[in-house]
């Protein structure tokens, strides 16, 4: 026996609410964290000086595929970080933040918060929630310092002021 639904109607259709929508933007938010941590780990911020730069430009200076940039950019666009206008790339203020010479850079703490170690922490937070343990002891029984200490690179991104 086979069922099928109805053909889409206004009686059975589902329409989008405020509620419904601010929801599917909370569970995608981890694609705008995420493209974050890359453009501040390309330092795509300081390549973008106060002249509005193309996407290919751009890419050039970060070593990256020109069309992947673009949808990260304009995913970016989208919540307010960088502003595209007439086919180039301008700085908003919050993409200023993102610059390291800005006094008051985000920089290394959006980078230190998409280094590997820390991302994958939250794939436990389920274990986490069922134990009450820590997420990132799980995989790194050591612990958070022990770890930086064995790891130079990761420790110097967390490190910075």
């Amino acid at each position: 026996m086979t069922t099928s639904l109805p053909p889409p109607s206004p009686k059975n259709e589902m329409q989008p609410s405020p509620a419904n929508i601010h929801l599917m933007q909370l569970t995608t938010a981890y694609w705008t964290s995420r493209c974050l941590h890359v453009v501040a780990e390309l330092g795509l911020a300081d390549h973008l000086s106060d002249e509005p730069q193309s996407t290919e430009s751009l890419a050039k200076a970060t070593g990256t595929n020109a069309g992947s940039l673009y949808r990260v950019l304009r995913l970016l666009a989208s919540v307010g970080v960088f502003e595209w206008h007439n086919g180039t790339w301008r700085h908003t203020e919050a993409s200023r933040f993102l610059r390291s010479d800005n006094p008051g850079s985000l920089r290394d703490y959006i980078r230190m918060l998409g280094l590997p170690v820390f991302w994958s922490a939250f794939e436990d937070l389920y274990h986490s929630l069922r134990t009450g343990e820590a997420a990132f002891a799980k995989k790194h029984l050591e612990g958070v310092f022990a770890y930086l200490a064995a790891h130079p690179e990761e420790s110097r991104i967390f490190d910075q002021p």
